[in-house]
């Protein structure tokens, strides 16, 4: 019982259609299709139009037509000989004397069987194809995969010809489900169920919307969606689509894969909806070990969950993954993420869809001008820090990023609001070093300590670093005059230069000295003077 539970939801996964073909012997001949009272020579037609291309089908008969009247509707069938074990289970036929049985067939004593009123016509499918799964019961036709028509650009219909007159089952590898009641020898079979879809997104966190592809720190978590949208249910043969039955699933046995570029780590699912309501927990697995594909995780969803997935219906799953700490993160590279799903007894694929995510580099020279020359200067302090808009009002974040040992690079491991905290960024003696692991922003570099001798920066430098990772973008010129901003074009490093003032003149020890001297001089002169006065008045 245990099994027949497991393959009864494995047949939700794989049944196309059960189709009632019509009856083989007229009571009267002219109400029979084909002019004819013997059975042996009334066979009949299955197409299925609009298959889907790499799927499968096959058909199998349940029942076998004694007669029919194409006037009353009246039709006899008596249980195939292959499929009797099917039809001796109590899930199948009905008890009458029992009030609660909810058998889907009633079989008198003559062996001739009827459809109870009401049962459901989809889930009697799904335990027959599960019944044949396990019993090893083959099919009267098929598995055929359609062909395509490069003239037409169009898939091929499949045709079963020359078939007994019966209740047949059509089976597809795509797991979808479509009853059929017919009473003419030639039936269509519309194949309203496309293959499903699967899109992959990811988050920009600076306006929280999901797209192909996104910008972060080195230490932001990563937002991913994966929207799966669920094929068509039944067409009982109508190739009206508002005519499709909703009720029943369309293609089955999901399993969504992922893929990660080395430097991204999958972090977890965060939830899944289904037409925007969370999905429990238990309707689905996470598996990170053994895997079926070359992933590096699964999202296995489970059989009766498929089981009561309807047309148009929204699978949303969201799951994180961060840059691996352990790995080289280059800047400007994107790291890419990837996700498909697979379904059906084939496991058929959906087109991989991939998102990318880049982090950036802030390169600093530190300089001082000799005549023409730029020259690196050593001993400058700085920190960095960005403005965060929050419903409290603008907040001011600092970045702390912890200098590699062998080389003069900071990489971002936390922005903080202490400005004590934040890590002190020193040029070394060339005047370079990197801040590494930076998104798509702007920020701010503030001097807090100029080299001896230097003037401190009397306001920040502003950085903007954009999508493609270009440093101020707006201050890039046309220099080759192309008409447009070449990639070279862009500044490769943020240059900031200090200023020392002029030797001012000195003062102190010559200006004693002067007055020393000329003292001396008017002295000598006043001598001089009186002597000669002197000689003058004696020879006077």
């Amino acid at each position: 019982m245990k099994h027949t539970k497991k393959l009864f939801s494995l047949a939700l996964a794989f049944i196309m259609a059960m189709a009632l073909m019509v009856p083989a012997f007229a009571v009267e001949a002219n109400n029979g299709t084909n002019n004819s009272t013997d059975v042996n020579y009334q066979t009949g037609t299955i197409t299925i139009d609009n298959p889907v291309l790499g799927e499968d089908y096959a058909i199998y008969r349940l029942l076998d037509l004694e007669s029919y009247n194409n006037t009353t509707g009246a039709f006899s069938y008596k249980v195939n000989t292959t499929w009797a074990g099917f039809f001796e289970q109590d899930a199948i036929v009905l008890d009458e004397t029992d009030p609660v049985d909810t058998g889907y067939v009633v079989i008198d004593g003559q062996g001739y069987v009827t459809w109870k009123d009401g049962a459901n016509a989809a889930d009697f499918a799904a335990l027959a194809i599960a019944y044949a799964k396990e019993n090893r019961i083959g099919a009267v036709e098929g598995p055929v995969s359609p062909m395509y028509d490069f003239v037409t650009n169009k898939v091929e219909k499949i045709v079963f010809t020359n078939l007994p007159l019966g209740y047949y089952l059509i089976d597809s590898s795509m797991g979808t489900l479509c009853a059929l009641d017919t009473t003419n020898n030639e039936v269509t079979v519309y194949e309203k169920n496309g293959a499903p879809t699967s899109e992959k997104k990811v988050q920009e966190d600076s306006t929280s919307t999901y797209g192909a592809s996104n910008t972060a720190d080195i230490i932001d978590t990563i937002n991913y969606q994966v929207t799966i949208t669920i094929p068509g249910g039944k067409t009982t043969g109508n190739t009206d689509d508002s005519v499709q039955d909703t009720t029943n699933p369309g293609a089955q046995d999901y399993i969504l894969h992922d893929v990660m570029d080395e430097g991204l780590t999958f972090g977890s699912v965060t939830g899944i909806t289904l037409n925007g309501v969370a999905v429990a927990t238990d309707n689905y697995d996470v598996k990170t070990n053994d895997l079926t594909d070359n992933c590096d995780f699964e999202v296995v969803f489970g059989e009766a969950f498929c089981a009561g997935l309807e047309k148009d219906d929204e699978v949303v799953v969201s799951y994180t993954a961060k840059f691996d700490g352990a790995k080289k993160i280059t800047a400007k590279q994107e790291y890419k993420n990837s996700a498909w799903l697979t379904y059906g007894d084939k496991q058929t694929q959906t087109p991989a869809t991939t998102t990318s995510t880049k982090t950036f580099d802030v390169n600093v020279f530190k300089f001082y001008q000799d005549g023409t020359t730029q020259m690196g200067l050593a001993n400058a302090e700085f920190k960095l820090y960005k403005e965060v808009e929050t419903s409290d009002g603008k907040k001011t974040y600092y970045a702390v990023a912890p200098k590699a040992a062998d080389e003069d690079v900071y990489t971002l491991t936390e922005w903080t609001e202490t400005v004590n905290s934040a890590t002190i960024f020193t040029s070394p003696d060339d005047g370079q070093f990197t801040i590494h692991g930076l998104d798509a922003d702007t920020y701010y570099l503030v001097e807090t300590e100029a080299p001896d001798g230097y003037n401190k920066l009397a306001s920040p430098v502003t950085i903007v670093i954009d999508e493609a990772g270009h440093l101020n973008p707006a201050d890039a010129k046309d220099t080759n005059g192309n008409g447009a901003i070449d990639e070279e074009e862009y500044a490769t490093r943020i240059e900031v230069e200090n200023k020392s003032g002029a030797e001012l003149p000195s003062t102190g020890g010559m200006g004693t000295t002067i007055f020393y001297v000329v003292g001396g001089v008017l002295m000598a002169g006043a001598a001089i003077l009186l002597i000669t006065k002197k000689k003058m008045s004696d020879d006077q």
